[in-house]
């Protein structure tokens, strides 16, 4: 499970260090190398999927009806920006110029791991979504936890 975050520089080639403990949830193909799909995620970040949470996602979306005008166009858009690559010999990834200007990446990336895919971010964009989301994370976070209450939020017996 992709899980963390970490900022990270770009060298001159617009290459990223990706960090052991997401390459540990990569894998490796018959040659050996780590292989990812890159490709446009939500909220002006980059989706960053292992072989196999790739091939989760190619599944649910082989189940969707053909019929809704908005799922062909949504499918158009994400796999037309879809890349798939793998990492170099040093675990660096080479993010693609079309893939850093759809995220607005221009020298560094903020990686966040999110459950089955990690994010690759600018940081003016992951700060943006960071502060926006704070003051709503209480509530999110309570409907994580199944509507369960924090422990001492629930009424007093007495």
């Amino acid at each position: 499970m992709f899980s963390g975050k970490s900022k990270h520089g770009l060298d001159d080639k617009n290459r990223v260090c990706i960090p052991k403990r997401f390459q540990n949830e990569l894998g490796r193909n018959a040659e050996g190398h780590m292989e990812v799909i890159l490709t446009r995620g939500t909220d002006g970040c980059l989706f960053l999927f292992s072989r196999e949470g790739w091939k989760r996602i190619q599944e649910r979306m082989a189940l969707q009806p053909f019929g809704s005008p908005h799922l062909r166009g949504m499918q158009r858009v994400f796999l037309a920006s879809t890349v798939e690559t793998r990492l170099d010999g040093s675990g660096r990834l080479v993010l693609p110029e079309e893939q850093r200007e759809l995220a607005g990446i221009q020298n560094e990336v903020v990686l966040v791991g999110v459950g089955d895919r990690a994010e690759v971010w600018s940081p003016e964009r992951w700060e943006a979504f960071e502060s926006g989301f704070s003051e709503s994370f209480d509530e999110f976070c309570g409907i994580l936890m199944d509507g369960a209450e924090p422990p001492g939020q629930g009424a007093q017996i007495g």
